[in-house]
């Protein structure tokens, strides 16, 4: 029985790894979106810091509780708005579990990076750096997985010759 549940752990752990690498495929050949927008990366991202806000304030229980109900609705619009994204079921499922896995990934190392754990400074140094190692592999593939990266651009200055009248611009 013991070799049954080693090997059943591999096997899963094998096909989310592949179902990792199949969505990613299916976004960089634009068959199915993981994210729509960079809002989309900072609204999972938020959803799935969400509970572990909520648990560093564990004191108070209702706080908590909010927390995890609020993550659990902001779980659903995700897996709603994916769905609207990719209207395959199997496109779908795969966009799910790449876009949470990218995501929890890239919350546990951001913290990881702000808050090192380590007994000493060594160690912390170390976990330190190899979270901003894997930070710097995860942010290029996070933003390659992106179907629209049009960032908001602020109001363009006006232009002046416009405003100008006619009689001026002639001399």
């Amino acid at each position: 029985m013991d070799w049954l549940s080693a090997n059943s752990q591999e096997i899963i752990l094998v096909l989310w790894g592949l179902s990792l690498l199949a969505g990613v495929f299916l976004a960089l050949t634009r068959r199915a979106t993981i994210y729509r927008n960079v809002g989309d990366v900072g609204f999972t991202c938020f959803v799935l810091v969400l509970p572990m806000v909520g648990f560093w304030y564990s004191q108070a229980k209702i706080f908590a509780s909010v927390c995890l109900v609020v993550s659990a609705c902001g779980g659903v619009v995700i897996i709603i708005k994916t769905y609207m994204d990719n209207r395959n079921p199997l496109y779908c499922i795969i966009a799910i579990i790449t876009k949470f896995s990218f995501s929890f990934l890239f919350v546990a190392h951001a913290i990881t990076v702000l808050f090192p754990p380590g007994n000493d400074v060594s160690e912390m140094r170390w976990n330190r750096t190899n979270s901003l190692l894997w930070l710097s592999v995860l942010t290029p593939l996070i933003y390659l997985l992106i179907r629209d990266k049009n960032l908001p651009v602020a109001a363009a200055p006006p232009n002046r010759e416009a405003e100008q009248s006619p009689s001026i611009r002639a001399t």
